[in-house]
């Protein structure tokens, strides 16, 4: 019993961790990924194209940025 609480906290610690790493761009492109797979005006491999697509360019502003 006390091995299954320490992995359900372990588990919500890294959960959290994960939580705290995401950018604004990152939660603007997951939002943008429901309402597409949910709308239903495109398919569900399209919808995840365009995510990655936009993720992509998340990752290459944040490199573009400058470091403080």
């Amino acid at each position: 019993m006390k091995s299954q609480l320490l992995l359900a906290f372990a588990l919500l610690l890294a959960s959290g961790a994960t939580l705290a790493k995401t950018s604004e761009c990152d939660n603007s492109c997951e939002k943008t990924f429901k309402y597409c797979s949910t709308a239903g005006k495109s398919s569900q491999k399209v919808c995840l194209g365009e995510r990655e697509k936009c993720r992509k360019r998340c990752i290459k502003n944040e490199k573009a940025l400058p470091i403080n």
